[in-house]
């Protein structure tokens, strides 16, 4: 079963190379997508793939990279569109 999932994250996630972090795991995952910063010091999370790794990455996003500092992590399960190509840092 394939999953689309968007992702927001809460804390110290900017200018410390989250995004590069996550790209490097939904690339690993064969997930499909992009992260973006977003005007309120949070990063914006949007993937598609097997049902699996789309819950893998939210847990991901839940422990962070070694330099993040993680507060919040909101996550809503959205259907599958399949629309998305590659993985993107915005």
């Amino acid at each position: 079963m394939f999953l689309r999932a968007k992702i927001t994250i809460r804390g110290h996630v900017q200018g410390i190379g989250f995004r590069r972090f996550l790209k490097n795991y939904a690339m690993k995952l064969n997930l499909k997508g992009y992260t973006k910063n977003l005007p309120n010091k949070d990063v914006e999370l949007l993937i598609e793939g097997q049902e699996p790794s789309v819950k893998e990455m939210i847990e991901i996003c839940k422990v962070g990279s070694k330099f993040s500092i993680i507060k919040d992590v909101n996550a809503e399960i959205e259907k599958y569109k399949g629309d998305l190509n590659n993985f993107d840092i915005k």
